[in-house]
């Protein structure tokens, strides 16, 4: 079973369509904020299979929520993704979580668009991280999100990447619904 990584901070809006999205796997939201919190849970209640939310009463930073749903999950592949995600059509919009499990190999951060990043001329290039997947093991030799140096939003998936490839992971982008 996959896991499903989400920082959720308001936006009870984007429930429905999320859900729908992610059925079928196991999801771990970390609210931060305390706005939602009660929509949260009875979401995870309805997607079962060990989903849960995780409550933060102040935001605690992208990278540090993402590394907490990490570790408190169990699936593999694990998966970090955005709230803001609907599937294509309603009776199929969990599809793409059977192309997570397939295309999501050993010691790689798979994604949606890997992109240039340029850096003093140097073009390298990292997995978008709205939507980034890996197998649990890498998750934990990478170690997870940089929480001490990205703090606030920027950059994080770039560095992410870099670590992952200093390490030998292939950087794979999939062509998931």
């Amino acid at each position: 079973m996959i896991s499903i990584v989400t920082p959720w901070r308001g936006h009870s809006e984007l429930i429905e369509a999320y859900e729908a999205a992610v059925s079928g796997a196991e999801v771990i939201v970390v609210e931060q904020g305390g706005e939602g919190a009660g929509a949260l849970d009875h979401m995870c209640e309805r997607l079962g299979s060990g989903s849960r939310a995780l409550h933060f009463a102040t935001p605690i930073g992208l990278a540090r929520a993402l590394n907490y749903g990490i570790a408190v999950g169990v699936g593999d592949p694990v998966v970090c993704l955005n709230n803001d995600i609907h599937g294509s059509t309603p009776h199929r919009a969990n599809d793409w979580l059977r192309f997570v499990e397939r295309d999501t190999p050993e010691r790689s951060l798979t994604g949606l668009a890997v992109l240039p990043f340029d850096i003093d001329g140097d073009m390298i290039y990292y997995v978008d991280g709205w939507c980034v997947a890996a197998r649990r093991e890498t998750w934990h030799q990478i170690n997870g999100w940089d929480a001490e140096h990205y703090p606030h939003l920027y950059a994080e998936d770039v560095d992410l990447s870099l670590r992952a490839r200093i390490l030998g992971c292939v950087l794979y982008q999939a062509s998931w619904p």
